[in-house]
Protein backbone atom coordinates (compact mmCIF):
# COMPACT_ATOMS: atom_id res chain seq x y z
CA UNK A 1 0.00 0.00 0.00
CA UNK A 2 1.53 3.41 -0.65
CA UNK A 3 1.76 6.16 1.66
CA UNK A 4 0.29 8.91 -0.31
CA UNK A 5 1.15 11.75 1.86
CA UNK A 6 4.39 12.13 3.88
CA UNK A 7 3.94 14.25 6.79
CA UNK A 8 0.85 15.43 5.68
CA UNK A 9 2.40 16.44 2.68
CA UNK A 10 2.37 14.71 -1.44
CA UNK A 11 5.68 13.20 -2.38
CA UNK A 12 6.31 14.32 -5.92
CA UNK A 13 10.30 13.68 -5.43
CA UNK A 14 12.64 11.19 -3.87
CA UNK A 15 16.04 11.96 -4.30
CA UNK A 16 18.95 9.44 -4.64
CA UNK A 17 21.00 11.35 -2.40
CA UNK A 18 24.65 9.41 -2.24
CA UNK A 19 27.15 11.78 -0.71
CA UNK A 20 28.45 13.52 -4.13
CA UNK A 21 28.54 16.61 -5.93
CA UNK A 22 26.21 15.47 -8.37
CA UNK A 23 23.48 14.24 -6.14
CA UNK A 24 23.50 17.17 -4.05
CA UNK A 25 23.26 19.08 -7.02
CA UNK A 26 20.28 17.27 -8.88
CA UNK A 27 18.74 17.66 -5.46
CA UNK A 28 19.22 21.05 -5.47
CA UNK A 29 17.26 21.27 -8.72
CA UNK A 30 14.32 19.24 -7.99
CA UNK A 31 13.64 21.14 -4.70
CA UNK A 32 13.75 24.24 -7.25
CA UNK A 33 11.38 21.88 -9.30
CA UNK A 34 8.90 20.22 -7.05
CA UNK A 35 9.23 22.24 -4.05
CA UNK A 36 10.50 21.88 -0.36
CA UNK A 37 7.43 20.65 1.06
CA UNK A 38 7.35 16.95 -1.64
CA UNK A 39 10.52 16.53 -1.69
CA UNK A 40 12.92 13.97 0.56
CA UNK A 41 16.81 12.96 0.42
CA UNK A 42 17.09 9.40 0.36
CA UNK A 43 20.66 7.68 1.47
CA UNK A 44 21.88 4.66 1.67
CA UNK A 45 24.52 4.13 4.23
CA UNK A 46 26.87 1.16 2.86
CA UNK A 47 28.53 1.23 6.65
CA UNK A 48 32.14 2.08 5.07
CA UNK A 49 31.87 5.59 4.48
CA UNK A 50 34.80 8.29 5.32
CA UNK A 51 33.65 10.69 8.15
CA UNK A 52 34.07 13.29 5.91
CA UNK A 53 31.01 11.94 3.78
CA UNK A 54 28.41 11.94 7.00
CA UNK A 55 29.36 15.20 7.49
CA UNK A 56 28.87 16.45 3.87
CA UNK A 57 25.44 14.70 3.70
CA UNK A 58 24.28 16.40 6.72
CA UNK A 59 25.39 19.66 5.90
CA UNK A 60 24.15 19.30 2.25
CA UNK A 61 21.13 17.99 3.43
CA UNK A 62 20.89 21.37 5.82
CA UNK A 63 21.21 23.66 2.87
CA UNK A 64 18.80 22.26 1.07
CA UNK A 65 15.99 22.51 3.52
CA UNK A 66 14.53 19.00 2.91
CA UNK A 67 13.99 15.68 4.93
CA UNK A 68 17.14 12.85 4.61
CA UNK A 69 16.16 9.54 5.39
CA UNK A 70 18.59 7.51 5.73
CA UNK A 71 18.53 3.41 4.95
CA UNK A 72 20.63 0.17 6.12
CA UNK A 73 20.77 -3.03 4.85
CA UNK A 74 20.52 -5.72 8.11
CA UNK A 75 19.87 -8.82 6.40
CA UNK A 76 19.24 -12.33 8.23
CA UNK A 77 22.14 -13.57 7.41
CA UNK A 78 24.66 -11.35 9.21
CA UNK A 79 22.35 -11.59 12.80
CA UNK A 80 20.44 -8.25 11.83
CA UNK A 81 23.68 -6.05 12.16
CA UNK A 82 24.62 -3.59 9.50
CA UNK A 83 26.86 -4.72 6.77
CA UNK A 84 29.59 -3.47 4.56
CA UNK A 85 31.17 -4.02 1.00
CA UNK A 86 33.24 -6.48 2.71
CA UNK A 87 30.98 -8.52 4.47
CA UNK A 88 28.72 -8.93 1.50
CA UNK A 89 31.89 -10.21 -0.12
CA UNK A 90 32.95 -12.49 2.62
CA UNK A 91 29.26 -13.90 2.40
CA UNK A 92 28.80 -14.24 -1.29
CA UNK A 93 32.28 -15.20 -2.55
CA UNK A 94 32.72 -12.86 -5.18
CA UNK A 95 34.08 -9.49 -6.09
CA UNK A 96 32.12 -7.30 -7.24
CA UNK A 97 32.27 -5.94 -10.44
CA UNK A 98 30.09 -3.77 -13.33
CA UNK A 99 28.48 -6.88 -14.40
CA UNK A 100 27.59 -8.09 -11.16
CA UNK A 101 28.09 -5.56 -8.51
CA UNK A 102 27.20 -7.65 -5.72
CA UNK A 103 27.44 -4.95 -3.06
CA UNK A 104 25.99 -1.98 -4.62
CA UNK A 105 22.56 -4.36 -5.18
CA UNK A 106 22.82 -5.67 -1.24
CA UNK A 107 23.87 -2.50 0.59
CA UNK A 108 21.91 0.36 -1.77
CA UNK A 109 19.14 -1.02 -4.11
CA UNK A 110 17.94 -3.55 -1.82
CA UNK A 111 16.82 -0.75 0.96
CA UNK A 112 16.28 2.08 -1.31
CA UNK A 113 13.84 0.23 -3.33
CA UNK A 114 12.33 -0.95 -0.11
CA UNK A 115 11.79 2.44 0.91
CA UNK A 116 10.42 3.63 -2.05
CA UNK A 117 7.87 0.74 -2.34
CA UNK A 118 6.36 2.08 1.12
CA UNK A 119 6.69 5.84 0.29
CA UNK A 120 6.19 6.30 -3.54
CA UNK A 121 3.44 6.13 -5.46
CA UNK A 122 3.18 5.95 -9.15
CA UNK A 123 3.23 9.43 -9.75
CA UNK A 124 6.62 10.13 -7.46
CA UNK A 125 9.64 10.96 -9.53
CA UNK A 126 12.91 9.12 -8.34
CA UNK A 127 15.49 12.09 -8.65
CA UNK A 128 19.36 10.55 -9.98
CA UNK A 129 22.33 12.84 -10.40
CA UNK A 130 23.79 11.34 -13.87
CA UNK A 131 26.28 13.72 -15.05
CA UNK A 132 25.32 14.54 -18.62
CA UNK A 133 28.59 12.13 -20.19
CA UNK A 134 26.08 8.91 -18.73
CA UNK A 135 23.24 10.07 -21.33
CA UNK A 136 23.12 6.39 -22.20
CA UNK A 137 22.76 4.91 -18.68
CA UNK A 138 19.76 7.10 -18.24
CA UNK A 139 17.84 6.07 -21.79
CA UNK A 140 18.52 2.56 -20.50
CA UNK A 141 17.18 3.17 -17.11
CA UNK A 142 14.23 4.46 -18.87
CA UNK A 143 13.64 2.09 -21.45
CA UNK A 144 13.93 -0.89 -18.81
CA UNK A 145 11.34 0.84 -16.25
CA UNK A 146 8.91 2.44 -18.39
CA UNK A 147 6.63 2.84 -15.78
CA UNK A 148 8.64 4.74 -13.30
CA UNK A 149 9.05 8.11 -13.22
CA UNK A 150 12.34 9.11 -13.51
CA UNK A 151 13.81 12.57 -13.45
CA UNK A 152 17.83 13.60 -14.83
CA UNK A 153 17.95 17.27 -13.95
CA UNK A 154 21.50 17.42 -14.60
CA UNK A 155 21.27 16.17 -18.27
CA UNK A 156 19.48 19.16 -18.89
CA UNK A 157 20.86 22.17 -20.25
CA UNK A 158 22.96 23.59 -18.80
CA UNK A 159 25.00 21.62 -17.66
CA UNK A 160 27.13 21.29 -14.02
CA UNK A 161 30.82 20.19 -13.72
CA UNK A 162 32.10 19.72 -10.33
CA UNK A 163 34.21 23.15 -10.25
CA UNK A 164 31.40 24.74 -10.59
CA UNK A 165 29.42 22.61 -7.76
CA UNK A 166 32.08 23.04 -5.71
CA UNK A 167 32.04 26.47 -5.84
CA UNK A 168 28.69 26.82 -5.21
CA UNK A 169 28.76 25.01 -2.04
CA UNK A 170 31.54 26.86 -0.94
CA UNK A 171 29.71 30.00 -1.43
CA UNK A 172 27.13 28.70 0.94
CA UNK A 173 29.55 28.11 3.75
CA UNK A 174 29.59 24.23 3.23
CA UNK A 175 32.98 22.25 2.17
CA UNK A 176 32.56 19.86 -0.89
CA UNK A 177 33.55 16.10 0.41
CA UNK A 178 37.34 16.33 0.73
CA UNK A 179 37.21 12.94 -1.50
CA UNK A 180 37.56 15.07 -4.48
CA UNK A 181 40.53 17.47 -3.17
CA UNK A 182 42.27 13.88 -2.73
CA UNK A 183 41.82 13.13 -6.04
CA UNK A 184 39.53 10.61 -6.34
CA UNK A 185 36.63 10.53 -9.18
CA UNK A 186 33.64 9.88 -6.14
CA UNK A 187 32.77 9.88 -3.03
CA UNK A 188 31.70 6.38 -1.81
CA UNK A 189 32.87 3.52 0.24
CA UNK A 190 35.66 5.33 2.22
CA UNK A 191 36.89 5.70 -1.36
CA UNK A 192 37.62 1.97 -1.17
CA UNK A 193 35.65 0.84 -3.74
CA UNK A 194 36.01 -2.82 -4.42
CA UNK A 195 35.21 -1.92 -8.09
CA UNK A 196 37.99 0.51 -8.38
CA UNK A 197 40.99 0.62 -11.20
CA UNK A 198 44.94 0.34 -9.88
CA UNK A 199 45.26 4.10 -10.37
CA UNK A 200 42.39 4.52 -7.46
CA UNK A 201 44.33 2.31 -5.18
CA UNK A 202 47.56 3.75 -5.84
CA UNK A 203 46.11 6.61 -4.94
CA UNK A 204 44.41 5.43 -1.87
CA UNK A 205 47.76 3.91 -0.50
CA UNK A 206 49.44 7.58 -0.81
CA UNK A 207 46.89 9.62 0.29
CA UNK A 208 44.63 7.21 2.84
CA UNK A 209 47.29 4.71 4.04
CA UNK A 210 44.89 3.15 6.98
CA UNK A 211 42.06 2.54 4.94
CA UNK A 212 44.38 0.56 1.78
CA UNK A 213 45.44 -1.39 5.03
CA UNK A 214 42.21 -2.20 5.49
CA UNK A 215 41.44 -3.19 2.10
CA UNK A 216 44.85 -4.84 2.24
CA UNK A 217 43.49 -7.14 5.33
CA UNK A 218 40.75 -8.06 3.33
CA UNK A 219 41.83 -9.02 0.74
CA UNK A 220 44.30 -11.28 2.54
CA UNK A 221 41.57 -12.98 4.02
CA UNK A 222 39.37 -13.37 0.59
CA UNK A 223 42.65 -14.72 -0.65
CA UNK A 224 42.89 -17.24 2.02
CA UNK A 225 39.32 -18.57 1.74
CA UNK A 226 38.54 -18.16 -2.33
CA UNK A 227 41.33 -17.55 -3.98
CA UNK A 228 40.88 -14.33 -5.70
CA UNK A 229 42.43 -10.78 -5.20
CA UNK A 230 41.03 -7.66 -6.61
CA UNK A 231 43.01 -7.51 -9.46
CA UNK A 232 43.38 -11.09 -10.02
CA UNK A 233 41.00 -14.17 -10.78
CA UNK A 234 44.20 -16.52 -9.87
CA UNK A 235 44.91 -14.83 -6.96
CA UNK A 236 48.49 -14.30 -7.80
CA UNK A 237 48.39 -10.51 -7.92
CA UNK A 238 47.94 -8.63 -4.73
CA UNK A 239 47.23 -5.23 -3.28
CA UNK A 240 51.15 -5.44 -1.88
CA UNK A 241 52.17 -6.33 -5.44
CA UNK A 242 50.21 -3.45 -7.00
CA UNK A 243 52.27 -0.81 -4.64
CA UNK A 244 55.18 -2.48 -4.99
CA UNK A 245 54.98 -2.18 -8.95
CA UNK A 246 54.35 1.18 -7.69
CA UNK A 247 57.38 2.29 -6.21
CA UNK A 248 59.66 0.54 -9.05
CA UNK A 249 58.04 2.38 -11.55
CA UNK A 250 56.61 -0.34 -13.52
CA UNK A 251 53.20 0.99 -13.29
CA UNK A 252 52.24 2.99 -17.11
CA UNK A 253 51.60 7.22 -16.40
CA UNK A 254 47.69 5.76 -18.29
CA UNK A 255 47.17 3.10 -15.19
CA UNK A 256 48.39 5.72 -12.64
CA UNK A 257 45.99 8.14 -14.02
CA UNK A 258 42.80 6.36 -14.61
CA UNK A 259 41.63 6.34 -10.87
CA UNK A 260 37.68 6.43 -12.36
CA UNK A 261 35.64 3.45 -11.16
CA UNK A 262 32.65 2.22 -13.32
CA UNK A 263 30.81 2.70 -9.92
CA UNK A 264 27.09 1.19 -10.46
CA UNK A 265 26.17 2.00 -6.83
CA UNK A 266 23.51 4.05 -5.23
CA UNK A 267 20.66 3.79 -8.28
CA UNK A 268 17.15 2.66 -7.25
CA UNK A 269 16.73 -0.05 -10.52
CA UNK A 270 16.65 -4.08 -10.14
CA UNK A 271 20.59 -5.39 -10.27
CA UNK A 272 20.17 -7.02 -13.63
CA UNK A 273 19.95 -3.76 -15.10
CA UNK A 274 24.17 -3.37 -15.08
CA UNK A 275 24.25 -7.18 -16.05
CA UNK A 276 21.70 -7.07 -19.51
CA UNK A 277 18.56 -8.35 -19.88
CA UNK A 278 19.79 -12.36 -19.48
CA UNK A 279 21.58 -12.82 -16.42
CA UNK A 280 20.20 -15.52 -15.22
CA UNK A 281 20.39 -14.99 -11.79
CA UNK A 282 18.86 -12.71 -9.41
CA UNK A 283 21.93 -11.24 -7.39
CA UNK A 284 19.94 -10.03 -4.46
CA UNK A 285 17.87 -13.40 -3.77
CA UNK A 286 21.50 -15.27 -4.07
CA UNK A 287 22.96 -13.11 -1.56
CA UNK A 288 19.99 -12.77 1.09
CA UNK A 289 19.47 -16.54 0.78
CA UNK A 290 23.75 -17.24 1.50
CA UNK A 291 24.70 -18.59 4.84
CA UNK A 292 26.69 -16.09 7.26
CA UNK A 293 29.92 -16.07 6.79
CA UNK A 294 30.67 -13.15 8.55
CA UNK A 295 32.57 -11.90 11.88
CA UNK A 296 32.89 -8.87 13.15
CA UNK A 297 32.51 -5.61 11.07
CA UNK A 298 35.52 -5.78 7.94
CA UNK A 299 35.76 -2.00 7.72
CA UNK A 300 36.97 -1.76 11.05
CA UNK A 301 39.52 -4.19 10.93
CA UNK A 302 37.75 -6.79 12.92
CA UNK A 303 37.33 -9.53 10.61
CA UNK A 304 36.53 -12.58 11.95
CA UNK A 305 37.65 -16.21 10.81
Amino acid sequence: MYQTEFFGRELLAICNYSGGLLSWKAAQLAVKKFGRDHTVLLYADTGNESPDNYRFIVQGAALLGVPLHIVRALPDWAGGRMITPYDVAMNSGFLPDFNAPECSSALKRTPLNKWMTEHATPDTHIVIGFGHEEVERAERMKKRFPHKRYCFPLLEKPYHFHCEIERELKSLGVEPPKAYKLGFSHANCNDACLMAGKGHYVNLYLKKPDVFAKAARFESRFRRRFGRTIFDQTGKYTLFDLIRDYKAGKLSRLTLENKHTMCACGVMWDAADTAGENTGVNLHNSLMSAPAQVGGTLADGKEGE
